[in-house]
């Protein structure tokens, strides 16, 4: 919600550069983990000189890593992954990622992130131990993200996708 505005027709969501705007039933979310992301801009208000007008509420303008972003000085490749449990929903968390960067002695230098999630949860317990039905949750996402670089011009390109299997009532289903 930005300003009042919480319906996803209300902000605009911008990820690399690129609008995700069409999500079901006001149900829409990008799910990428918050340690692949570089930067997170809000832009409040309906009209962007940058976007144009769009979003009641302003703009998310989101911005993913890249390989650069996650290896230590010296390093070519790497491997990161995080792994969780919640207990009010009894939600398990696995998540990771593999990344790299090489010329492969060439002039050309490429760079690639590859990101996987996957998250499963019951119905969520309140407060008093009630059970908020059809809160549970079956979560998918994947996000690549590759780049090339060539006398100081760069190429990237980003592909993130993501299926949850929620089973909540028919008009929220996504």
């Amino acid at each position: 919600a930005i300003r009042g505005f919480a319906r996803q027709s209300d902000v605009r969501i911008i990820l690399d550069g690129a609008p995700k705007n069409f999500e079901k039933y006001d149900q829409g979310t990008v799910f990428i983990e918050p340690e692949l992301l570089r930067r997170v801009e809000i832009e409040k208000g309906a009209t962007s000189v940058r976007y144009g007008n769009g979003g009641f509420g302003g703009t998310v303008l989101m911005e993913t890593k890249d390989a650069a972003d996650m290896l230590r000085p010296g390093e070519e490749w790497g491997v990161w992954a995080k792994s969780g449990f919640q207990s009010a929903n009894k939600q398990f968390l696995e998540t990771g990622a593999l990344y790299g960067k090489s010329d492969f002695g060439g002039p050309i230098t490429y760079d690639g992130l590859l990101a996987g999630t996957w998250r499963k949860s019951d119905d969520m317990r309140v407060g008093g131990g009630e059970v908020y039905n059809y809160s549970n949750s079956k979560l998918t996402s994947l996000l690549a993200n590759v780049g090339a670089e060539y006398d100081g011009h760069e190429i990237r390109g980003t592909v993130a996708y993501g299926q949850n299997d929620n089973w909540g009532p028919v008009a929220a289903i996504r």
